[in-house]
């Protein structure tokens, strides 16, 4: 404290004049003025800085927010498919549940993620494996509703297998819930005839049993045939791919053995839409 005193008192006590003082101000060293104008650039230039920061900012987080919401939306439909799911199952519904499990499965595979596909498919196609053992009824328009999923999901080359055992479940599924034509012809074994040129032309009657009509060591193969009228009963049916003519045919009970092909989808699409009529070559 008495320092500071001591200092303030000196100061105050200076015998330096004014003029003295004036005369050693103006000869110390002056710092340069800058231009008059450079200060505003150097602001403008601030300013144009801080712009396009939060103009990146804003287009930068503005990106972040659609991505954001575009997941949340595909999240959303997936979990309100969930739900119908999980819905159609506790009502019992389980042509519904195959329906929306179909749905789902097409979803994934057009968003690119097959192996989700493939599971849904498996368990829709074990879903109809077991209404077939039950022989749960159902309508044509069930099945045709079914079987158009199929067709969309067999055109996505990842899917071919399962889309062919699940049309093959579909379509043995169809036959075991078919009911006979109500026809008097349908009571008598239907007439054999040989085509000029190769083929048989198998019509108006029926054939029953696994060794009805066997022309191959697994059953019936149909390869080549023109089959018209005809009802084929408790039948295995073999197809290899060959051209086949079907109009107006049931398949009540029937398995089929037949490849993964379109030719073969073509035929259990048919049998799914019985009675069957189809032109394959």
């Amino acid at each position: 404290m008495e320092n500071l005193i001591e200092l303030e008192a000196a100061v105050l006590d200076s015998p330096a004049s004014d003029s003295a003082l004036l005369e050693e101000f103006e000869m110390a060293p002056t710092k340069a003025k800058p231009p008059e104008h450079a200060g505003e650039k150097s602001h403008v230039a601030n300013w144009i800085t801080a712009i396009c920061a939060i103009t990146v900012a804003v287009v930068s987080g503005t990106l972040w927010i659609a991505h954001q919401f575009s997941v949340l939306d595909k999240h959303i439909s997936r979990v309100e498919t969930a739900v119908r799911i999980v819905g159609a199952k506790e009502g019992g519904d389980t042509k519904t549940l195959i329906d929306e499990a179909l749905q789902v499965a097409l979803l994934d595979s057009k968003a690119g993620r097959i192996d989700g596909a493939k599971a849904v498919l498996a368990a829709a196609n074990r879903w109809i494996t077991e209404q077939n053992a039950a022989k749960i009824p159902a309508t044509q328009q069930s099945f045709t509703t079914v079987l158009e999923k199929y067709q969309d999901l067999a055109k996505i080359p990842a899917l071919s297998e399962p889309t062919h055992d699940g049309l093959l479940n579909l379509a043995e599924y169809r036959g075991t819930v078919a009911e006979p034509p109500r026809s008097e012809s349908m009571s008598f074994f239907a007439s054999v005839e040989h085509i000029p040129g190769g083929g048989i032309y198998l019509h108006d009657g029926s054939l029953t049993g696994e060794r009805a009509l066997v022309n191959s060591p697994q059953g019936t193969d149909i390869d080549g045939f023109v089959i018209k009228n005809v009802v084929f009963k408790d039948a295995v049916i073999v197809y290899r791919g060959g051209p086949l003519t079907l109009s107006n045919v049931t398949f009540i009970n029937c398995r089929f053995i037949v490849p993964n092909s379109q030719r073969a989808n073509e035929l259990l699409a048919a049998v799914v839409q019985q009675p069957s009529n189809a032109q394959i070559s």
